[in-house]
């Protein structure tokens, strides 16, 4: 008997393509989900902090950990949570009625 007496059926052939596909599509949701697991980097971590000292009402605290966060992993949402912690902790204290007349004399 030879290799040309040998009949392979055709749908092991057909399906290994099938197979093949399955097997990629299975693989790059393995890694998704293990990516996805690895998501808790230090800029997250940093930005995570400093939302809730935000919402502690501390951005003088906030600021330099949103800062640290943009430097490790820039991103858009810290940008602007920075912008608005820096506009929180530079406000000035209300000036008093009369104090702009008193310091013009």
């Amino acid at each position: 008997m030879s290799f040309a007496d040998v009949s392979v059926p055709s749908t092991r052939i057909k399906s290994l393509p099938s197979s093949l596909a399955r097997l990629a599509v299975a693989a790059a949701l393995c890694l998704h989900a293990s990516s996805a697991l690895a998501d808790d980097t230090a800029g997250d971590r940093l930005f995570r902090e400093a939302r809730a000292l935000m919402l502690g009402g501390r951005f003088a605290e906030a600021c330099p950990k949103l800062e640290e966060s943009q430097r490790l992993e820039p991103r858009v949402g810290t940008l602007s949570h920075t912008k608005m912690a820096r506009s929180r902790c530079t406000r000035r204290a209300p000036t008093p009625i009369g104090a702009h007349a008193r310091n013009r004399a």
